[in-house]
């Protein structure tokens, strides 16, 4: 499998052009990198959110606010992977500098080189196998 990642990021779009053991391998990247970019559940999302919630609500008062806030988040980070959001709100937990309420750019920021990453390898090994994006 690392072979047929090291292709991948290389750039080779065409199966034709591949080793016989990349080619046998390709499907099941597919399938594996297909799951690892796939946005969490809402119940999964509703855990792994609750410890920036817990956060925030020392920075806010009313429910209302709360309630706007956990609506623009839903909006903003609703197709990250389950453990990129976990990584994303621990890293921001831990490291948000300022007495305000993080934005999504703040929090997304902290994963987005690998959320383009995995983004980028599904493409390209989708396209060695010849399917559409």
């Amino acid at each position: 499998m690392v072979k047929t990642i090291d292709y991948i990021q290389q750039g080779c779009f065409s199966i034709q052009t591949l080793d016989q053991d990349v080619r046998e391998t390709l499907p099941q990247l597919v399938l594996e990198l297909t799951e690892a970019n796939k946005a969490s559940s809402p119940k999964a999302y509703a855990v792994l959110i609750k410890p920036l919630f817990d956060y925030i609500s020392t920075f806010t008062k009313t429910k209302a606010e709360l309630q706007k806030i956990a609506s623009l988040y839903r909006e903003a980070l609703f197709d990250l992977p389950d453990d990129l959001l976990r990584l994303a709100i621990s890293e921001t937990v831990k490291n948000h500098r300022y007495n305000t309420i993080p934005t999504p750019g703040d929090i997304r920021g902290h994963i987005s080189s690998e959320l383009v990453k995995r983004r980028v390898m599904l493409v390209k090994a989708r396209a060695a196998l010849g399917i559409k994006p």
